[in-house]
């Protein structure tokens, strides 16, 4: 068994969680990153070390959970609220410092009751020096997927599922697919001009599990949770709540049987999530 090497740069930064409403017409509270939702990606390379300074805008406490970081010898860096740590409160702050470790596609979120389905969650990407694979691919790009409610978790769908009424104890439905912070069709994703592309998907939803695909085009996996498989490749895949998968297209295997000869060409290919 090898050792673990601790060497590394310092990254530092700094996370403001407060309350955006984005959305107009709709009047639902985001709870958002710096102001953004979903929240800023962190990078870093793998046993760098990240120094996080959470500050607390909200009116009700929060933590911030590092999900998919193993965090050998800072259990207290977790964030997991009653767990490893009391919340931070209302206009407080706390300062997380932990290794970058494993290396892959983790994320972050919210660890206080819900917010995290109210939009407490960020991509976290820890690199390899040389990462597996990367002779396939020429860019990526990270996309976030989420459910969307029309009511606020914390003051109504919680209520609603705790509630006497509830006696088989049904969870809420979504109303919606969120990715990237954009509803689904809004989103477009610009490759500039690469024909070989690794996507990262992080499912960051509280319910919804989600069928992926890309209309003619097949999809190579590489990474499942953080962890670098063989290359194998599909159609479509499932994505679990909190689970990562990885894979890389390229364009020159577009199956231009997909496309009806009715329909004009064109530079646009759809990614679809299905819940």
């Amino acid at each position: 068994m090898s050792a673990i090497t601790t060497e590394g740069a310092t990254i530092s930064q700094t996370l403001i969680i407060d309350t955006i409403m984005p959305y107009s017409p709709s009047q639902k509270p985001i709870v958002a990153v710096n102001y953004n939702f979903p929240g800023p990606s962190i990078e870093a390379y793998e046993n760098d070390t990240l120094v996080i300074r959470v500050i607390n805008k909200l009116a009700q406490p929060t933590t911030v959970h590092w999900h998919g970081i193993f965090q050998i010898g800072t259990p207290d860096m977790d964030g997991a609220v009653g767990a490893t740590q009391c919340a931070i409160p209302s206009s407080g702050e706390m300062t997380y410092r932990f290794r970058a470790y494993p290396a892959g596609t983790a994320w972050y979120h919210g660890h206080y009751l819900d917010q995290y389905a109210d939009g407490l969650i960020g991509p976290l990407i820890i690199r390899r020096r040389v990462e597996p694979n990367q002779e396939q691919y020429d860019t990526e790009r990270v996309l976030t997927v989420s459910d969307w409610y029309n009511d606020v978790a914390r003051t109504k769908l919680l209520s609603w599922y705790l509630s006497k009424n509830n006696t088989k104890g049904i969870e809420p439905i979504p109303d919606a697919i969120v990715v990237n912070g954009k509803f689904s069709q809004s989103l477009f994703v610009k490759t500039s001009g690469a024909t070989r592309i690794r996507f990262r998907i992080i499912n960051a939803a509280a319910f919804s599990m989600y069928t992926v695909s890309i209309d003619g085009l097949p999809l190579h996996i590489i990474e499942l949770d953080q962890t670098p498989v063989v290359p194998y490749t599909v159609s479509s895949f499932m994505i679990n709540a909190a689970q990562r998968v990885s894979f890389y297209v390229n364009l020159n295997e577009f199956d231009q049987n997909f496309v009806p000869p009715d329909v004009p060409p064109t530079k646009s290919i759809y990614i679809r999530f299905k819940s």
